[in-house]
């Protein structure tokens, strides 16, 4: 299934203009800038035995290394960290759930190890505002301008999230944080500023993004949405109900048009990727019996809402995608292909993805 939400830059083209999308997308700019120049400032506390404080912990790479090999020593240790961790990893059977490491306790967290490459000489120039760890699924509707900061408030909402972690870019971003606050001694303190006003504030993008193709799948499948919630003590807009009008036009979208699979996530205008397939996509990992369940659990609501697509639409299901999705279902029920037993939000997922298949190919 990894294979599916895999696509090149000419597959990523936006096809469709939504009126009024870009002046919502004027004022989510605005506001989320409200919100980083807060959290630049305002500090909150996490636990000292935080899951981004023990990895730093566990680097342990000399600053005195030139920054190539530095970068590259991290990325050799990325496997490491990923055991004692038990985080996913290509090289890892032993992982556990991360519940409430980035949104809280009652959100399962899946955590991948990721060592993908990047562009050193940016990274070093833009080292704050780089995404070191991004989210490529949460459970949320509510479009409250939160983040990744393992204190989400959520009105019951729970579910799936996956996020990965670059451990090569987040040990640069860290020596380039030591370097600028030389004057802290206190590890902790340190590890405390670096990961609240600079790792965990960079996810608020991604998971804003990820909250626009929730609702965008909640409204199509007639699903309940949660409403605006006070995440942050600054003054932001709710803009819910204009967010709302420019998805209802994507969902007479897709009510009209027959799309394929790798269009319906290509076909409307993202927030900061360069589509929403872009935001979906897992880091480029080997795809061993470690990893593969991940990819899996990840893409399975998105195909289970493009087979309501295809069974709504009397869409004719292309061979080659159906078959991917039989072959990877038959793998996640098969226990061998899991490393960890199904959670609830995932196992439902199945099961509405295997009525589908029944009533489509029936």
């Amino acid at each position: 299934m990894y294979t599916l939400f895999t696509s090149d830059s000419n597959q990523d083209k936006i096809t469709t203009t939504i009126p009024k999308f870009n002046s919502v997308k004027k004022i989510i700019e605005d506001d989320s800038q409200k919100i980083i120049d807060y959290y630049k400032d305002y500090q909150y506390l996490i636990d000292h035995n935080h899951l981004i404080v023990k990895i730093l912990t566990f680097l342990n790479v000399s600053f005195k290394r030139n920054f190539i090999d530095y970068v590259e020593t991290a990325r050799e240790k990325t496997a490491v960290i990923a055991k004692r961790l038990k985080l996913i990893h290509p090289l890892n059977p032993n992982v556990e759930k991360h519940n409430g490491a980035f949104y809280n306790e009652q959100t399962t967290e899946y955590i991948i190890a990721s060592d993908d490459e990047f562009d050193l000489v940016d990274a070093i120039k833009h080292w704050g505002y780089m995404p070191s760890i991004k989210v490529h699924t949460h459970p949320f509707t509510d479009f409250s301008y939160s983040f990744a900061n393992s204190k989400y408030k959520s009105n019951s909402e729970n579910g799936v999230a996956v996020i990965s972690i670059n451990i090569p870019l987040l040990a640069l971003q860290w020596r380039m944080f030591c370097r600028v606050t030389k004057h802290v001694s206190d590890f902790h303190v340190k590890a405390n500023a670096f990961a609240t006003r600079f790792v965990m504030l960079n996810t608020l993008y991604g998971h804003i993004q990820h909250t626009i193709i929730n609702r965008f799948m909640g409204h199509y499948l007639q699903r309940p949405l949660a409403g605006y919630i006070k995440q942050h003590n600054v003054f932001v807009s709710d803009i819910t109900s204009r967010l709302d009008e420019t998805i209802l036009q994507m969902v007479d979208v897709v009510n009209k048009k027959k799309l394929e699979l790798n269009e319906v996530f290509t076909t409307f205008p993202s927030f900061r990727h360069a589509s929403w397939s872009e935001a979906i996509r897992l880091p480029d990992l080997p795809t061993t019996q470690y990893t593969k369940w991940i990819y899996v659990v990840t893409y399975l609501p998105y195909v289970m809402m493009y087979l309501m697509m295809v069974k709504n639409n009397k869409s004719a299901l292309d061979r080659d995608v159906l078959f991917t999705i039989k072959r990877n279902i038959q793998y996640l029920e098969n226990s061998r292909g899991m490393i960890l037993p199904l959670d609830k939000t995932s196992a439902n997922n199945l099961l509405m993805v295997k009525a589908l298949l029944a009533d489509i190919t029936a």
